[in-house]
C-alpha cells in the first residue's frame, strides 16, 4: 500500500497525530469526562475539553486527590504483562479522584 505523508505546518514541520489520537479511542460522557481506551485494553480517564473547569475564566484547579484508601488504591497500582495483571477494575459509580479548586 501507499504511505500518506503527514500534513505540514506553516513553518514546514510535519504535523503528526497526538498519542491520544493515534492509539486511543475516546468517549465523552454526559458529565464531561473523557474515557480514552487503548487498543490493548488499558483505559485513561480525564476531563473532556467541554468540562466547565477547562472553560476560560473557570476556577483554577489547585489539587487532585486520587483514591488511595482501599483495595482500589490507584496510586500504588502497577500494571504488568499481556493480561494487565495488577490493573484495578473500576466500576461506573466508583470515585477515582477528587478535584479541588
Amino acid at each position: 500500500g501507499t504511505t500518506r505523508l503527514p500534513d505540514l505546518s506553516p513553518d514546514g514541520w510535519p504535523i503528526y497525530p497526538s498519542v491520544t489520537e493515534r492509539y486511543f479511542t475516546t468517549y465523552v460522557t454526559s458529565n464531561h469526562q473523557a474515557l480514552h481506551v487503548h487498543s490493548n485494553g488499558i483505559c485513561l480517564l480525564g476531563l473532556a475539553p467541554s468540562h466547565p473547569l477547562l472553560a476560560p475564566g473557570a476556577a483554577r484547579i489547585t489539587g487532585v486527590a486520587f483514591r488511595d484508601h482501599d483495595a482500589k488504591n490507584l496510586l500504588a497500582n502497577e500494571v504488568r504483562g499481556k493480561r494487565k495483571s495488577g490493573a484495578v477494575f473500576v466500576l461506573p459509580r466508583d470515585l477515582v479522584a477528587s478535584v479541588t479548586t
